[in-house]
Protein backbone atom coordinates (compact mmCIF):
# COMPACT_ATOMS: atom_id res chain seq x y z
CA UNK A 1 0.00 0.00 0.00
CA UNK A 2 1.32 3.38 -0.55
CA UNK A 3 2.20 5.61 2.03
CA UNK A 4 1.00 9.63 1.75
CA UNK A 5 4.09 11.51 1.32
CA UNK A 6 5.80 13.27 4.44
CA UNK A 7 5.22 16.92 4.42
CA UNK A 8 8.07 19.24 5.27
CA UNK A 9 8.10 21.64 7.81
CA UNK A 10 9.50 25.09 8.25
CA UNK A 11 11.68 26.55 11.16
CA UNK A 12 14.27 24.62 13.36
CA UNK A 13 11.91 22.83 15.31
CA UNK A 14 10.10 21.60 12.50
CA UNK A 15 12.67 20.34 10.50
CA UNK A 16 11.91 16.86 10.47
CA UNK A 17 8.74 15.71 8.59
CA UNK A 18 5.36 15.13 9.36
CA UNK A 19 3.51 12.06 8.36
CA UNK A 20 0.12 10.90 9.57
CA UNK A 21 -0.51 11.67 12.78
CA UNK A 22 0.13 8.25 15.15
CA UNK A 23 -1.05 7.34 19.05
CA UNK A 24 1.13 5.94 21.51
CA UNK A 25 -0.59 3.04 22.38
CA UNK A 26 2.17 0.03 22.21
CA UNK A 27 2.48 -1.87 25.30
CA UNK A 28 5.53 -1.73 27.51
CA UNK A 29 5.39 -4.80 30.17
CA UNK A 30 6.58 -3.86 33.43
CA UNK A 31 7.25 -6.69 35.61
CA UNK A 32 7.80 -5.77 39.77
CA UNK A 33 6.79 -8.31 42.78
CA UNK A 34 4.65 -5.67 44.19
CA UNK A 35 3.05 -5.12 40.34
CA UNK A 36 2.91 -8.65 38.64
CA UNK A 37 0.23 -7.37 35.85
CA UNK A 38 1.60 -5.64 33.29
CA UNK A 39 1.58 -1.97 32.35
CA UNK A 40 0.08 -1.21 29.39
CA UNK A 41 -0.32 2.20 29.09
CA UNK A 42 3.31 3.98 28.67
CA UNK A 43 4.22 7.29 30.49
CA UNK A 44 3.53 10.82 28.89
CA UNK A 45 7.06 12.56 27.95
CA UNK A 46 7.99 15.29 29.87
CA UNK A 47 8.05 17.03 26.55
CA UNK A 48 3.75 15.82 26.32
CA UNK A 49 3.64 16.71 29.77
CA UNK A 50 4.90 20.78 29.63
CA UNK A 51 2.58 20.65 26.28
CA UNK A 52 -0.13 19.40 27.86
CA UNK A 53 0.31 22.52 30.65
CA UNK A 54 0.55 25.03 28.34
CA UNK A 55 -2.59 24.22 26.90
CA UNK A 56 -4.35 24.99 30.36
CA UNK A 57 -2.22 28.13 30.84
CA UNK A 58 -2.81 29.61 27.18
CA UNK A 59 -6.55 30.18 28.80
CA UNK A 60 -4.79 32.48 31.16
CA UNK A 61 -1.97 33.87 29.88
CA UNK A 62 -1.26 33.52 26.08
CA UNK A 63 0.92 36.00 25.27
CA UNK A 64 3.69 33.59 28.27
CA UNK A 65 2.52 30.83 26.95
CA UNK A 66 3.38 32.08 23.06
CA UNK A 67 7.05 33.10 24.45
CA UNK A 68 7.57 29.76 25.73
CA UNK A 69 6.79 27.90 23.08
CA UNK A 70 9.12 29.79 20.98
CA UNK A 71 11.69 28.74 23.03
CA UNK A 72 11.29 24.36 22.97
CA UNK A 73 13.40 23.01 21.27
CA UNK A 74 11.49 19.85 19.14
CA UNK A 75 14.81 18.14 17.21
CA UNK A 76 14.11 15.28 19.33
CA UNK A 77 10.54 15.19 19.93
CA UNK A 78 8.50 12.85 18.61
CA UNK A 79 5.81 13.31 15.92
CA UNK A 80 2.55 13.54 18.29
CA UNK A 81 4.38 16.29 20.30
CA UNK A 82 5.12 18.21 17.24
CA UNK A 83 1.58 18.33 16.16
CA UNK A 84 0.77 19.16 19.56
CA UNK A 85 2.80 22.30 19.72
CA UNK A 86 1.90 23.38 16.30
CA UNK A 87 -1.65 23.21 17.42
CA UNK A 88 -0.98 25.17 20.37
CA UNK A 89 1.09 27.58 18.67
CA UNK A 90 -1.82 28.10 16.34
CA UNK A 91 -4.18 29.09 19.14
CA UNK A 92 -1.71 31.21 20.97
CA UNK A 93 -0.87 32.88 17.43
CA UNK A 94 -4.89 33.61 17.12
CA UNK A 95 -5.24 34.84 20.71
CA UNK A 96 -2.13 37.36 20.25
CA UNK A 97 -2.79 38.72 17.40
CA UNK A 98 0.03 37.30 15.89
CA UNK A 99 -0.61 37.43 12.54
CA UNK A 100 2.92 37.40 10.95
CA UNK A 101 3.30 33.88 13.01
CA UNK A 102 0.02 32.68 12.55
CA UNK A 103 0.68 32.81 8.43
CA UNK A 104 4.05 31.04 9.10
CA UNK A 105 2.34 28.59 11.41
CA UNK A 106 -0.18 27.89 8.35
CA UNK A 107 1.90 26.44 6.12
CA UNK A 108 2.69 23.71 8.06
CA UNK A 109 0.46 20.25 7.44
CA UNK A 110 -1.56 19.05 10.18
CA UNK A 111 -2.99 15.72 9.14
CA UNK A 112 -6.02 16.46 11.54
CA UNK A 113 -6.54 19.41 10.39
CA UNK A 114 -10.36 20.89 11.08
CA UNK A 115 -10.93 21.86 7.82
CA UNK A 116 -10.33 18.31 6.71
CA UNK A 117 -12.92 17.13 9.25
CA UNK A 118 -15.49 19.94 8.74
CA UNK A 119 -15.50 19.94 4.81
CA UNK A 120 -16.00 15.74 5.67
CA UNK A 121 -18.71 16.23 7.89
CA UNK A 122 -20.22 19.49 6.03
CA UNK A 123 -20.54 16.96 3.15
CA UNK A 124 -22.17 14.59 5.14
CA UNK A 125 -25.11 17.07 6.00
CA UNK A 126 -25.56 18.04 2.66
CA UNK A 127 -25.70 14.87 1.84
CA UNK A 128 -28.39 13.97 4.65
CA UNK A 129 -30.45 16.64 3.51
CA UNK A 130 -30.63 15.16 0.06
CA UNK A 131 -28.25 17.80 -1.37
CA UNK A 132 -26.23 16.02 -3.20
CA UNK A 133 -24.55 19.00 -5.40
CA UNK A 134 -23.83 20.48 -2.06
CA UNK A 135 -22.25 17.60 -0.81
CA UNK A 136 -19.89 16.62 -3.72
CA UNK A 137 -19.14 20.65 -4.48
CA UNK A 138 -17.44 20.52 -0.56
CA UNK A 139 -15.63 16.96 -1.23
CA UNK A 140 -14.39 18.85 -4.33
CA UNK A 141 -12.47 21.14 -2.07
CA UNK A 142 -10.16 18.48 -0.70
CA UNK A 143 -7.66 18.74 -2.82
CA UNK A 144 -4.72 16.96 -1.32
CA UNK A 145 -6.54 13.59 0.07
CA UNK A 146 -2.92 12.14 0.70
CA UNK A 147 -2.44 14.49 3.20
CA UNK A 148 -5.89 14.01 5.09
CA UNK A 149 -5.35 11.16 8.02
CA UNK A 150 -6.88 7.79 7.93
CA UNK A 151 -10.19 8.75 9.38
CA UNK A 152 -11.45 11.50 7.56
CA UNK A 153 -9.62 10.07 4.23
CA UNK A 154 -12.40 6.80 4.87
CA UNK A 155 -14.98 8.88 5.44
CA UNK A 156 -14.45 10.78 2.18
CA UNK A 157 -14.14 7.20 0.31
CA UNK A 158 -17.54 6.28 2.01
CA UNK A 159 -19.46 9.61 1.19
CA UNK A 160 -18.36 9.61 -2.12
CA UNK A 161 -19.24 5.74 -2.38
CA UNK A 162 -22.59 6.64 -1.06
CA UNK A 163 -23.05 9.37 -3.62
CA UNK A 164 -22.24 7.11 -6.33
CA UNK A 165 -24.57 4.97 -5.01
CA UNK A 166 -27.80 7.54 -5.45
CA UNK A 167 -26.38 8.14 -8.85
CA UNK A 168 -25.79 5.10 -10.12
CA UNK A 169 -22.61 5.25 -10.96
CA UNK A 170 -21.00 2.11 -10.64
CA UNK A 171 -17.16 2.92 -11.08
CA UNK A 172 -16.96 5.29 -9.10
CA UNK A 173 -18.42 3.93 -6.28
CA UNK A 174 -16.35 0.70 -6.69
CA UNK A 175 -13.48 2.99 -6.73
CA UNK A 176 -14.55 4.42 -3.85
CA UNK A 177 -15.63 1.16 -2.48
CA UNK A 178 -12.14 -0.08 -3.55
CA UNK A 179 -9.86 2.64 -1.62
CA UNK A 180 -11.81 1.74 1.77
CA UNK A 181 -11.23 -1.83 1.50
CA UNK A 182 -7.19 -0.40 0.79
CA UNK A 183 -7.03 0.58 4.04
CA UNK A 184 -8.21 -2.37 6.08
CA UNK A 185 -4.97 -3.50 6.31
CA UNK A 186 -3.53 -0.67 8.66
CA UNK A 187 -6.20 -2.02 10.97
CA UNK A 188 -2.98 -3.40 13.35
CA UNK A 189 -1.28 -0.52 13.21
CA UNK A 190 -1.13 2.65 15.87
CA UNK A 191 -3.52 4.92 13.61
CA UNK A 192 -5.96 2.50 13.88
CA UNK A 193 -5.57 1.21 17.08
CA UNK A 194 -4.88 4.40 18.83
CA UNK A 195 -8.98 4.73 18.57
CA UNK A 196 -10.39 1.49 18.23
CA UNK A 197 -8.18 -1.18 20.37
CA UNK A 198 -10.14 -3.21 23.17
CA UNK A 199 -8.73 -1.03 26.53
CA UNK A 200 -9.75 -4.92 28.00
CA UNK A 201 -6.89 -6.52 25.47
CA UNK A 202 -4.06 -3.68 24.88
CA UNK A 203 -1.60 -4.22 21.97
CA UNK A 204 -4.06 -7.03 20.57
CA UNK A 205 -6.11 -5.67 17.85
CA UNK A 206 -9.79 -6.42 18.08
CA UNK A 207 -11.93 -8.49 15.70
CA UNK A 208 -12.65 -6.46 12.99
CA UNK A 209 -15.60 -7.92 10.83
CA UNK A 210 -14.32 -7.34 7.14
CA UNK A 211 -16.48 -9.79 5.52
CA UNK A 212 -19.38 -8.17 6.40
CA UNK A 213 -19.16 -4.46 6.43
CA UNK A 214 -21.57 -2.12 4.78
CA UNK A 215 -18.63 -1.61 1.71
CA UNK A 216 -17.50 -5.13 1.42
CA UNK A 217 -21.52 -6.05 1.08
CA UNK A 218 -21.67 -2.97 -1.52
CA UNK A 219 -18.17 -4.22 -3.51
CA UNK A 220 -19.56 -8.06 -3.37
CA UNK A 221 -22.70 -6.86 -5.17
CA UNK A 222 -20.95 -4.93 -7.91
CA UNK A 223 -18.17 -7.81 -8.07
CA UNK A 224 -21.23 -10.52 -8.23
CA UNK A 225 -22.25 -8.72 -11.44
CA UNK A 226 -18.91 -8.44 -13.27
CA UNK A 227 -19.12 -10.54 -16.60
CA UNK A 228 -15.57 -11.37 -16.07
CA UNK A 229 -15.96 -12.52 -12.12
CA UNK A 230 -14.64 -16.28 -12.65
CA UNK A 231 -11.73 -14.35 -14.68
CA UNK A 232 -10.94 -11.79 -11.54
CA UNK A 233 -11.92 -14.99 -9.08
CA UNK A 234 -8.64 -16.99 -10.93
CA UNK A 235 -6.25 -14.04 -10.89
CA UNK A 236 -7.55 -13.04 -7.28
CA UNK A 237 -6.13 -16.93 -6.66
CA UNK A 238 -3.15 -16.60 -7.91
CA UNK A 239 -1.91 -13.05 -6.61
CA UNK A 240 -2.34 -14.82 -3.00
CA UNK A 241 -0.31 -17.86 -4.36
CA UNK A 242 2.35 -15.72 -5.66
CA UNK A 243 2.32 -13.80 -2.29
CA UNK A 244 0.76 -15.49 0.56
CA UNK A 245 1.73 -12.86 3.23
CA UNK A 246 -0.60 -9.92 0.98
CA UNK A 247 -3.27 -9.25 3.67
CA UNK A 248 -4.89 -7.03 1.08
CA UNK A 249 -4.75 -9.13 -1.72
CA UNK A 250 -6.34 -12.12 0.74
CA UNK A 251 -9.01 -9.51 1.67
CA UNK A 252 -10.29 -8.96 -2.15
CA UNK A 253 -9.87 -12.53 -3.06
CA UNK A 254 -11.96 -12.97 -0.44
CA UNK A 255 -14.75 -10.98 -1.34
CA UNK A 256 -14.18 -11.63 -4.85
CA UNK A 257 -14.89 -15.60 -3.77
CA UNK A 258 -17.97 -14.41 -1.32
CA UNK A 259 -19.16 -12.75 -4.89
CA UNK A 260 -18.89 -16.24 -6.15
CA UNK A 261 -20.65 -17.68 -4.00
CA UNK A 262 -18.31 -19.30 -1.83
CA UNK A 263 -18.03 -18.51 1.66
CA UNK A 264 -16.42 -21.00 2.81
CA UNK A 265 -13.25 -20.31 0.01
CA UNK A 266 -13.65 -16.85 1.64
CA UNK A 267 -13.41 -17.28 4.96
CA UNK A 268 -10.15 -19.45 4.46
CA UNK A 269 -8.37 -16.91 2.14
CA UNK A 270 -8.54 -14.80 5.33
CA UNK A 271 -7.87 -17.20 8.13
CA UNK A 272 -4.30 -16.23 8.54
CA UNK A 273 -5.39 -12.11 8.85
CA UNK A 274 -5.45 -13.30 12.99
CA UNK A 275 -7.71 -9.45 13.35
CA UNK A 276 -10.46 -10.52 11.01
CA UNK A 277 -13.64 -12.05 12.62
CA UNK A 278 -14.68 -14.82 11.16
CA UNK A 279 -17.06 -17.80 12.89
CA UNK A 280 -15.94 -19.64 15.91
CA UNK A 281 -12.92 -16.97 16.46
CA UNK A 282 -12.81 -15.27 19.93
CA UNK A 283 -11.10 -11.77 20.48
CA UNK A 284 -11.81 -8.45 21.63
CA UNK A 285 -14.28 -5.64 20.36
CA UNK A 286 -13.47 -2.98 18.63
CA UNK A 287 -14.62 0.49 20.43
CA UNK A 288 -15.70 3.78 18.49
CA UNK A 289 -16.70 1.94 15.59
CA UNK A 290 -19.90 3.22 14.08
CA UNK A 291 -21.44 3.41 10.47
CA UNK A 292 -20.51 6.05 7.92
CA UNK A 293 -22.92 7.85 6.43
Amino acid sequence: MTMAPRPRLIGAAFSAAVALLTINSGTRHHHTPQDPKPTTTPPSSALEQHLTQLRKDLASDPAGVAATLRKIDLTNAVETERLQWLRIARDAAVRTGDGEWLVALGKEKDPFSEVFLYRVLLAGGHLAEGDVAAAKAELAKIDHLEEVNERDRRRYHALQARIAQLEGNREAEVEALDAIVSELERWPGKTCQGCHDDPKQKGVPPLLPVLDTWFANRLVKHYAEDPKRSERVAAARKTVAEAPKDDGARIRLALWEIADGNRAAAEAAVTTIEWILLPDRKGGKPRMMTVYP
